[in-house]
């Protein structure tokens, strides 16, 4: 025996998961990329006539607009990040693979519901979407209450792992259903 030898798992980690989803496109950001379209459209007619006034700049126009367009772009570009560590949910939302923004962040034993979301949102609830979109099968709902007491309604796209993890820390709350989506950590 090779007393040096170790599984490649992290044994410490057993009850933590980390995992990436991306926001499916819908009308929202199609609405944006359009204006982005068009936006680049207006911005090379104006910069046409001042073109034809100083040629010299013709390119560094192009370039401009290309820019404007690719940093523009990149902001319609959305992903989600799940995070539990020691029975602590962090939702994390990347913008165009660059800017990180914390959504939230909530003890999962404190959660009232963890279940599938069929739009069954309480009304006095605030809803934070962080899901690939709501009519995946894959959406969940978690109720809990934040530090201030407001009931949020978390939607977020899970996975077996997740939910396991999730029973573990809060099994009254935690529905027994579960995805099989075959999601990569």
């Amino acid at each position: 025996m090779n007393v040096y030898a170790h599984s490649t798992s992290n044994d410490y980690a057993l009850n933590t998961i980390e995992y990436m989803v991306k926001k499916k496109t819908d009308s929202a950001i199609r609405l944006k990329r359009f204006l982005i379209v068009f936006l680049a459209i207006v911005i090379a007619v104006g910069a046409c006539f001042f073109v034809s006034k100083l040629p010299a700049f013709g390119a560094v126009i192009v370039i401009l607009i290309a820019f404007i367009v690719k940093v523009l772009w990149s902001g319609t570009n959305i992903e989600y990040e799940y995070t539990i560590i020691q029975g602590e949910l962090t939702m994390d939302a990347i913008i165009g693979a660059k800017k990180r923004k914390t959504l939230a962040t909530a003890v999962i034993r404190n959660a009232e519901s963890i279940a599938p979301y069929k739009n069954n949102v309480p009304e006095d609830a605030t809803v934070i979407n962080a899901c690939i979109s709501p009519d995946d099968p894959a959406t969940w709902c978690m109720l809990y209450k934040d530090e201030d007491g407001n009931k949020i309604a978390l939607l977020f796209s899970a996975y077996d792992k997740a939910l396991d993890i999730m029973s573990y820390y809060n099994r009254a709350a935690t529905s027994t259903e579960r995805i099989n989506n075959g999601a990569t950590e």
